[in-house]
């Protein structure tokens, strides 16, 4: 029922300093933003952004990849930053997953906060239209149409099972 839009993956990297990736865009030609500690790019739909970040008076490289439009896309943005620089993983990690979703049928917001379906809800409807709802995992953001936003989770699995105890709630209301 709801459809991953973005992911977002933090990389930490050796191998592939900022000059050596700065030599890399230029000669492969793909156009770059940089600055003294970091350089952004675009290749194939996906958004780069590498920099150097201070660990242990070590700087690290590190690199945050975006607009990748589902989890089974992670390893093709991977790849396509190892084409252009031979970078060596350390270690990566999903940051955010942000996806869409529909009820299918129109929400009563007020009786979502009153009958206290969830723990943590936030409604100012003089600021946002919709309603956020926070669990340990993400928030889902509910609006009136029936339409809803999941972000912040770091896991399909657990974005699905709020999803789930979600729709469960709005049955009863």
């Amino acid at each position: 029922m709801a459809e991953v839009r973005n992911v977002k993956i933090s990389l930490k990297t050796k191998g592939c300093s900022l000059d050596i990736a700065r030599k890399s865009l230029t000669v492969k030609n793909i156009q770059y933003k940089t600055a003294p500690n970091f350089i952004s790019f675009s290749l194939n739909n996906f958004t780069y952004i590498y920099f150097k970040e201070p660990m242990n008076n070590r700087f690290v490289n590190h690199i945050n990849v975006t607009k990748i439009p589902s989890v089974d896309k992670i390893d093709v943005a991977i790849n396509n930053l190892k084409a252009i620089c031979p970078v060596q993983i350390v270690s990566q990690s999903i940051d955010n997953i942000i996806a869409t979703g529909n009820l299918a049928r129109p929400i009563n917001i007020k009786k979502v906060i009153n009958q206290k379906c969830f723990a943590q809800t936030k409604y100012n409807p003089e600021q946002f239209p919709g309603i956020f709802v926070k669990f340990n995992s993400g928030t889902i953001i509910l609006f009136h149409s029936g339409k809803i936003v999941l972000v912040g989770f770091k896991q399909i699995d657990l974005l699905n099972a709020v999803l789930d105890q979600v729709c469960a709630c709005m049955k009863t209301i």
